[in-house]
């Protein structure tokens, strides 16, 4: 599904789990401001207003999408080889479903407000996300994300910046990045062979080659 194509890229929802070290401490604060960009970002999607969603995003996320957004505009090897296995799926998924045009017209809020509008992050899965127990350590904290009623396997990661909290996918892409290496290894292919097929199977269609 598209969705699945586009849900880090997007990261909206806080599919992460943070890397965190030390004990878990109980902070009711912290728990009840996390709470809030969790909601503030729902929200956001709900509106389709990509600003107000990218600006839940920690720096060290919106500079990965940022990374992300050049080398599809780029669309060259020598683009996307600095990138990981994640974010070169997600630059080519962009560019299998944008032209250049219409990626060079969107900074991210833009891009995710175009995903938005597309339906690959379904509307189902925004109102039918909430945030379960929050664990707070330090500067970072997960959550137990909660669709449909359901636990999903990875955990919400969030940073705190500036006093504020702000969703984190460094370790959603961490964790995409092993599934992208372990599938490779198995099939004994590339990665990069692993996400063209990828794209091919999501979409119906093969990934225009590389420049």
């Amino acid at each position: 599904m598209r969705n699945a194509l586009f849900g880090w890229l997007v990261g909206l929802l806080g599919l992460a789990a943070a890397a965190t070290g030390g004990a878990a401490m109980a902070d009711p604060a912290a728990e009840a401001m996390i709470g809030e960009t969790f909601v503030a970002a729902r929200t956001a999607l709900q509106d389709r207003d990509g600003a107000a969603a990218v600006a839940t995003l920690s720096r060290a996320t919106r500079e990965r999408v940022d990374d992300i957004r050049a080398a599809a505009l780029a669309g060259t090897r020598a683009a996307l080889a600095p990138l990981s296995p994640a974010e070169r799926f997600a630059a080519l998924g962009l560019r299998h479903h944008m032209t250049p045009a219409e990626i060079r017209g969107r900074d991210a809020a833009g891009l995710a407000e175009h995903a938005l509008a597309q339906g690959w992050l379904g509307p189902n899965i925004i109102s039918q996300a909430g945030l379960g127990r929050v664990s707070v350590r330090g500067d970072r904290a997960t959550g137990t994300l909660v669709v449909d009623g359901q636990p999903v396997l990875i955990p919400a990661g969030f940073v705190r910046e500036d006093g504020a909290w702000r969703i984190d996918l460094d370790q959603t892409l961490a964790v995409a990045d092993a599934l992208i290496g372990t599938t490779a290894a198995l099939s004994k292919k590339t990665e990069d062979e692993v996400v063209s097929e990828l794209l091919l199977r999501l979409s119906g269609r093969p990934v225009a080659p590389l420049r």
